[in-house]
């Protein structure tokens, strides 16, 4: 019954929130053959069963560090609910976590054209690249989340333009954005960092000990 299957399901939950993530695994799995009895697999109540069963295991083979399993969860989800942002999102997370980032920019694509304005995707997009060392595109979608970034206080994509543009060895641009930075107020070590080495490579060395100072003041 319907009360069966939710009952495996709470019991896994319970055990997930418990620690006992193998334990809830088998009971999710449990809940999951329970839904699988069912011969309506089209069923708007088993859906929503199955939704919440890969979404918890999803969670616990994060926990457990297993990200290839917990991405076969999500995309079992995307089956039901396509283009579900959320899960989307969990998949990004996972590839980056396996450092698979020419997948991660495959569903990263998909949530663009879902919301080109999605900080989310914009931000991850530049990551990606940047880790694949691409730096060119890393820079144009940094800069697009930078122009996008409402809060005040949020510098992720100055620290990362400031980051790449000194991976380049562009260390013009990259005490620009640095200065930008401190005079906004960030506390972020990395910033002073490259502002410091960029004096270093100049000669700069009494201005570069006050920036490595300031550096390890934030640590």
């Amino acid at each position: 019954s319907f009360e069966d299957i939710d009952a495996w399901i709470q019991k896994g939950l319970a055990l997930y929130n418990l620690w006992k993530s193998y334990a809830a695994l088998q009971t999710f799995d449990t809940a999951l053959l329970l839904c699988n009895r069912n011969t309506d697999k089209k069923d708007r109540v088993i859906e929503t069963k199955l939704i919440r069963i890969y979404k918890y295991k999803g969670w616990t083979w994060e926990d457990l560090k297993k990200y290839t399993e917990a991405i076969k969860c999500y995309k079992e989800i995307l089956k039901i609910t396509k283009d579900d942002v959320v899960f989307l999102r969990q998949i990004v997370y996972n590839y980056i976590q396996l450092s698979e980032y020419k997948e991660a920019q495959l569903y990263l694509g998909t949530l663009l054209k879902i919301d080109p304005n999605d900080l989310f995707a914009i931000d991850n997009m530049g990551y990606c690249y940047e880790q694949l060392e691409n730096y060119p595109k890393a820079l144009e979608y940094y800069q697009r989340s930078n122009k996008l970034e409402k809060d005040e206080d949020d510098h992720f994509a100055l620290e990362k333009i400031t980051w790449v543009y000194f991976n380049q060895d562009d260390y013009d641009n990259a005490l620009k954005y640095a200065n930008q930075l401190i005079e906004k107020g960030t506390t972020a070590a990395r910033v002073f960092y490259v502002k410091a080495r960029v004096l270093i490579k100049r000669k700069k060395f009494d201005d570069a000990i006050i920036s490595l100072q300031k550096s390890l003041s934030f640590n």
